[in-house]
C-alpha cells in the first residue's frame, strides 16, 4: 500500500502504521552558472565544509570584464569633469566626423540591433538570461547614441554635455547605472555558496566552458535531516502533524529515534500520495542521505 502497512499487534489495541521512508538533507542548494564563461579556478572539493558566501568557483569572460572596466572608467571620467565644474581638460579640438565614421558606426549599430533581436528570441525559449538581454539592449543604445551624435555633427558619449553641469550630472547618473549593471554582471563570474553545509558534488573542471544554468556544484546541510515517506490517501485521516512517531534509520548499526511528525505535504498533481516529514537533528553527521528508514506511529 504505497510504502505503508499495519504491523502485527494485539487484538485489543489499534495496529501501528509503518511508513517506508528515506533520509534527506534538511537543506540543499544547487549552484549553477548564471552567465557563460570559462572555469578559471575551483575553490572547493567534495566534502569541503562551507558557509554562506564561501567562494566555490571563478569564471572568466573577457567581454563582461571589459565592459565592467569601461563602464567604471567612464563614470570616473565624468566625476572628474564635475569636480572641475564641468570643464574638460584642455585638448586639441575634435575634428568633424567623416562620412567613413558615420558608415562604420551605422554598421556597428546594425550588428548590435541584429544581436539584440537574436537575444530576445533566445530569451523566449530560456536559452539566455534576462540580464544578457538587458546587456544587449544597453550595448545597442550606446551605439545608437553615438550614431545620432555623429549624424548631428557632434562628438560621442558625454561630450555633448559640454560645460553644462546640469547635463553632465544627467550623464553621470546614466553612467552610474551602467557601471552598476556592468559590475553586477562581473560579480556573476564569482560563484559562492548560498548556504552553510558540505559540498556533495563538484560538476566542473578547471578550463571547462559553462553556460547559464549549467550545474557547477551542489551543497547540502546535513546538520539536520528530514525523514520522508509517502502515505496512501486512505491513511491520511489517521495521521496529523505533531503525532508522536518512532523513526528507525537503517544505518550501520541501525538507530531508532522518538520524535513527532513535523509536516504532511499534500499530494502532487502527478501522485495521489501525501508525504510525511519528520525532522531529526544530526550534529555528528552520522545520518547519511538516501538511507532507508521506517516511520512507525500508532493510531488513536
Amino acid at each position: 500500500m504505497l510504502g505503508c502497512r499495519r504491523s502485527e499487534t494485539r487484538a485489543d489495541e489499534p495496529p501501528p502504521i509503518e511508513i517506508k521512508a528515506m533520509v534527506h538533507p534538511a537543506q540543499s542548494a544547487t549552484i549553477a552558472a548564471q552567465i557563460d564563461g570559462q572555469v578559471t579556478s575551483i575553490n572547493v572539493k567534495e566534502g569541503t565544509a562551507v558557509t554562506p558566501g564561501t567562494p566555490i568557483a571563478l569564471l572568466s569572460n573577457a567581454t563582461v570584464e571589459r565592459d565592467a572596466a569601461v563602464a567604471h572608467a567612464q563614470l570616473a571620467w565624468i566625476e572628474t569633469r564635475l569636480s572641475r565644474g564641468g570643464r574638460a581638460p584642455r585638448v586639441a579640438p575634435v575634428p568633424q566626423q567623416s562620412r567613413n565614421n558615420i558608415e562604420i558606426t551605422s554598421r556597428i549599430l546594425q550588428l548590435k540591433k541584429e544581436r539584440l533581436d537574436k537575444m530576445r528570441q533566445l530569451r523566449k525559449t530560456s536559452d539566455v538570461t534576462q540580464q544578457e538581454v538587458e546587456q544587449a539592449e544597453a550595448e545597442y543604445l550606446f551605439v545608437l547614441r553615438d550614431y545620432n551624435q555623429i549624424r548631428a555633427g557632434g562628438s560621442v558619449a558625454v561630450a555633448a554635455a559640454g560645460d553644462d553641469v546640469q547635463l553632465l550630472r544627467i550623464e553621470r547618473d546614466k553612467a552610474a547605472a551602467e557601471d552598476k549593471f556592468a559590475a553586477q554582471r562581473r560579480d556573476l563570474l564569482q560563484l559562492t555558496s548560498p548556504i552553510a553545509g558540505t559540498v556533495t558534488r563538484v560538476a566542473v573542471t578547471a578550463g571547462q566552458a559553462v553556460f547559464p544554468r549549467d550545474v557547477v556544484a551542489e551543497v547540502s546541510d546535513v546538520a539536520n535531516v528530514n525523514v520522508t515517506g509517502s502515505v496512501a490517501p486512505e491513511l491520511l485521516r489517521y495521521i496529523k502533524p505533531g503525532m508522536p512517531v518512532q523513526v528507525k534509520i537503517f544505518s550501520v548499526p541501525p538507530r531508532t529515534f522518538a520524535d513527532s511528525i513535523d509536516a504532511i505535504l499534500p499530494a502532487q498533481t502527478d501522485s495521489r500520495t501525501a508525504t510525511v516529514v519528520v525532522s531529526l537533528p544530526n550534529p555528528d553527521r552520522s545520518l547519511q542521505s538516501n538511507t532507508d528508514a521506517v516511520i512507525t506511529l500508532r493510531t488513536p
